[in-house]
C-alpha cells in the first residue's frame, strides 16, 4: 500500500512529500463476495524534514456493477475535491481500473458532517453548553478532537479535549477514577475532557 500511496496519489500532486510508511489499523471488514474495507494510517514526511501521519482507508467493490453504482452515489462528493490529498478537510478519489475508493479522513460519505468535528473552530460553539455544564464559569480557551475508534461508513468516537488555563485542575468527564475513592481523575494542565 506504502507503494500505490505514493505514486498514485500523493507524489503525482505533492511531489515535495514522501511516503515514509503504511500500516493497517483496526477496521477491515469484508463483506463477502461484495465489498472489501482496509483502513491505514500514512506516515509523511513533509518539506523542511517535518513528519505527519493522516488515516485513510478504502473500500473495494468486486463487481463493475456495484462499483459504478457506487461511484454515481458519490459522485458529488468525489467532484467537490481541491486536489490535495492532505487536505485537513478530507479527500477523496476513484480508482477505475481497481474498483476502489480511497478516502482520507475524516471524509465518509455516509457522515458527511464529521469534518465538521474536526475542525475545532467550527467544533468549539457546539461543544461550549456542554462543557459549561461540566465545569460552570470555565473559559474554554480551545478545543481539540481526538480520534477514538472509528469504522467507515459504520460509527466514530470522539472524545474533545477543552484548554481552559484555569487552575485547579477541572475534573475529566471520561476519565477514570482515582483510587476506588469515586473522584473523578483530575488531567493536568486545566484541561476537561468529554466523549460525546
Amino acid at each position: 500500500m506504502t507503494e500505490f500511496l505514493a505514486t498514485r496519489v500523493i507524489t503525482p500532486v505533492l511531489p515535495s512529500v514522501t511516503v515514509k510508511k503504511v500500516r493497517a489499523k483496526e477496521g477491515t471488514r469484508f463483506e463477502a463476495p461484495r465489498v472489501l474495507w482496509n483502513v491505514y494510517e500514512a506516515t509523511f514526511e513533509l518539506p523542511g524534514g517535518v513528519e505527519s501521519s493522516a488515516l485513510f482507508w478504502t473500500k473495494t467493490l468486486f463487481e463493475d456493477d456495484d462499483a459504478e453504482r457506487y461511484r454515481v452515489r458519490l459522485s458529488r462528493l468525489l467532484q467537490s475535491q481541491n486536489g490535495n490529498p492532505l487536505d485537513p478537510n478530507g479527500y477523496v478519489r476513484h480508482f477505475e481500473d481497481l474498483n476502489l475508493f480511497l478516502f482520507f479522513f475524516p471524509t465518509d460519505p455516509i457522515f458527511p458532517a464529521f469534518r465538521m468535528f474536526f475542525d475545532p473552530e467550527r467544533a468549539k460553539p457546539l461543544l461550549l453548553q456542554h462543557f459549561a455544564h461540566l465545569a460552570p464559569g470555565a473559559p474554554v480557551q480551545s478545543v481539540r478532537p481526538v480520534r477514538v475508534k472509528y469504522l467507515p461508513e459504520i460509527s466514530l468516537i470522539v472524545r474533545f479535549e477543552a484548554e481552559t488555563g484555569l487552575r485547579p485542575e477541572i475534573p475529566a468527564a471520561s476519565a477514570g477514577r482515582d483510587a476506588g475513592r469515586g473522584n473523578p481523575a483530575k488531567p493536568p494542565g486545566g484541561r476537561f475532557q468529554s466523549a460525546v
